[in-house]
């Protein structure tokens, strides 16, 4: 960290230390599930297997999402 602070300060002086960002960085999702269209809105039968699959796939992953948050809770009033 404090190599990354000279190298600024010897590439951009005092004024590229005042630009860096303070704090932790932003932490980006590992695997971003895209949400299907608003498929809801439309009745089973018109949408097209894709559409279908493409649903299903993000209902999955709620599920799984889902499941892995309640052990987490439940781990974390185990510990307490």
């Amino acid at each position: 960290v404090v190599r990354r602070w000279v190298n600024t300060y010897e590439k951009s002086g005092e004024d590229g230390l005042r630009k860096l960002k303070r704090g932790n960085p932003t932490v980006k999702p590992v695997a971003s599930v895209e949400k299907p269209p608003a498929t809801s809105l439309k009745p089973a039968e018109t949408l097209s297997q894709e559409e279908l699959l493409a649903e299903v796939r993000y209902l999955r992953a709620e599920v799984d999402y889902l499941k892995k948050l309640k052990a987490l809770v439940q781990e974390g009033k185990k510990q307490k």
